[in-house]
């Protein structure tokens, strides 16, 4: 399965490698057969999308008859829908694409599916979108695949390549995990990092010499040797700070003394 990570890399690749909108494909190269299949494909009116108008070059001709010049002119186009983007990284469109039935949604139909099935999902505005790049977005009828940092790709105007704008300038309404990707990085959770310490002795007062933490006793044991301490290693009720201060000033004054000796 493929992961979030690679389905974003994926699609920003296709999007590099040059695609414009044409409805009913996912990453294939646009070729006058497939432009032609697609025109009379009568399946979720297809052929009607193909039929209807756009400019092109400052001219007014079907959409069929844009794209068969698009190609003419760069053989190496590929062709895309909205839903499309998410379809062509799920199903490799560097080497085919291929195509799996059972992932054939369209955009309202991928939704419908993720919300079944249970997966993560949100109301964008109410539930905030999670930094998980790979999710996919949806609005009536259209989808398109979130990249990070609150930039969204998606692609929806005929025969033009796909915008990257922000999630609000879009006015998505839903974001949820695709049932066909794998978002399982995004639920690991980090280790806590726990500060390792010789001994806790914070709140506690030192009275002997075994009392103390062994990074401590060595210094407290010659101090009460040379009689620094008052009386012997017994009762010597220290606090924490104190006890650090006494080793910082004995590691100091052993040092000045050997300096000087």
């Amino acid at each position: 399965m493929i992961t979030a990570k690679e389905v974003v890399e994926q699609v920003l690749a296709l999007n590099a490698a040059g695609v414009v909108y044409a409805y009913g494909t996912f990453g294939q190269v646009l070729t006058e057969t497939l432009i032609n299949q697609k025109a009379s494909q009568t399946g979720a009116s297809v052929y009607k999308w193909y039929a209807g108008l756009t400019t092109y070059k400052g001219q007014r001709v079907t959409k069929k008859a844009a794209l068969l010049a698009m190609c003419k002119e760069n053989p190496r186009l590929r062709g895309s829908d909205c839903i499309g983007l998410a379809k062509a990284a799920l199903w490799g469109w560097r080497t085919g694409p291929g195509y799996v039935p059972a992932q054939d949604k369209s955009a309202d139909g991928m939704y419908q599916t993720a919300v079944a099935a249970g997966c993560k999902h949100g109301t964008i505005g109410v539930d905030a979108i999670p930094e998980e790049p790979g999710l996919l977005l949806h609005l009536g009828g259209h989808a398109g695949v979130y990249i990070g940092n609150g930039f969204a790709i998606d692609i929806a105007s005929a025969c033009q390549p796909p915008t990257v704008l922000k999630v609000s300038a879009k006015g998505w309404k839903h974001w949820y995990r695709c049932p066909f990707v794998d978002y399982s990085a995004y639920d690991v959770k980090p280790v806590p990092v726990v500060e390792e310490k010789d001994e806790e002795v914070e709140g506690k007062r030192i009275q002997t010499v075994a009392e103390a933490p062994k990074w401590a006793q060595q210094a407290l044991s010659e101090l009460c040797a040379t009689g620094a301490l008052r009386g012997t290693d017994q009762g010597l009720n220290l606090s924490e700070d104190m006890l650090r201060t006494l080793v910082v000033m004995k590691g100091y004054i052993d040092k000045q003394q050997k300096a000087a000796g």
